[in-house]
């Protein structure tokens, strides 16, 4: 592959506070998206002291994920104006580190986005059981 790759048009932004053991099971909801657009990933670190950058890194052969530090003030909403400031992609989505997308979420979200100009989709409930043992196949 070469030359610079294509500008996302979607941008999905995670805020993030020491949520390592629950984003796992969102990055491989949003890295098996289907019929989705070109997107990225922004995991918006508000302070977490519990390794994220690096687990981030970790998924980085799987999506594009880029992991921005957004802890000089506190509160879910800083870290999504943090990383909408960093977002390539004209139309921002945001999700959190403890849901668990739809498989067309990303396809749905930004088609809805073409027709108004604020989405927001369901979640899914994940259990304790769900965390450890990954989700099952729908």
């Amino acid at each position: 592959m070469s030359g610079a790759p294509a500008t996302p048009e979607v941008s999905v932004i995670i805020p993030c506070h020491n949520s390592t053991k629950t984003l796992g099971l969102q990055l491989e909801a949003l890295a098996n998206q289907t019929g989705a657009p070109t997107f990225e990933v922004i995991v918006s670190d508000n302070g977490s002291t519990d390794g994220l950058e690096e687990f981030v890194e970790g998924w980085r052969d799987r999506l594009a994920v880029r992991y921005v530090d957004s802890g000089r003030l506190k509160g879910a909403g800083f870290a999504r104006n943090v990383g909408m400031s960093g977002a390539a992609a004209g139309k921002w989505m945001f999700c959190d580190a403890d849901d668990v997308v739809a498989r067309d979420w990303v396809a749905q979200g930004s088609a809805a986005l073409e027709i108004v100009e604020v989405f927001s989709g369901p979640g899914l409930r994940v259990t304790e059981d769900e965390l450890t043992d990954g989700l099952a196949e729908a």
